[in-house]
């Protein structure tokens, strides 16, 4: 049949990334403000659960083969502190990169991206992340604290 995929053929966006690269990459970023930094109405969340200074804690892992189409991670309030940020996949640390020092209640968004429409509606642009085996997402603040992050993701597995 013309035209039609080969399925023994593997493409590289079937291929889980070596790295992934976006405007939180380079150290000392912030994070995007309300209102497109609000966290996402209908997506799944996880909370960080008590984090340890400068430890970095599994909040999200994703296990078996799978696409991940949307992360972030939302900040609640404005306590001053850094939060480190790592994405795993399949074993290899793809993401790995620590805020500058945050002072307000944001979001950062990893894999996709999400806006507020003026009328208040948000939108989601979704991405797809391969991974094999794991996708995880550890995270870190500079203070010891109890839940100061979420995440909120879609995936699916395959």
């Amino acid at each position: 049949m013309s035209g039609a995929a080969n399925p023994a053929v593997v493409y590289p966006a079937q291929l889980p990334p070596k790295a992934i690269v976006n405007g939180y990459s380079t150290s000392g970023w912030t994070l995007m403000a309300p209102p497109n930094g609000a966290p996402v109405t209908g997506l799944p969340q996880v909370g960080s659960g008590a984090l340890t200074a400068g430890v970095l804690t599994t909040v999200l892992n994703v296990v078996g083969p799978g696409v991940m189409e949307f992360l972030s991670v939302v900040n609640y309030n404005a306590t001053a502190r850094t939060l480190r940020i790592q994405l795993v996949i399949d074993g290899v640390t793809v993401f790995d990169s620590t805020s500058g020092a945050l002072s307000a209640a944001g979001v950062a968004c990893l894999i996709g991206t999400h806006s507020v429409w003026s009328s208040g509606i948000p939108s989601v642009s979704l991405d797809a992340i391969a991974f094999n085996s794991s996708c995880v997402l550890k995270l870190a603040s500079s203070l010891t604290e109890a839940n100061p992050f979420y995440a909120q993701y879609a995936y699916r597995t395959v």
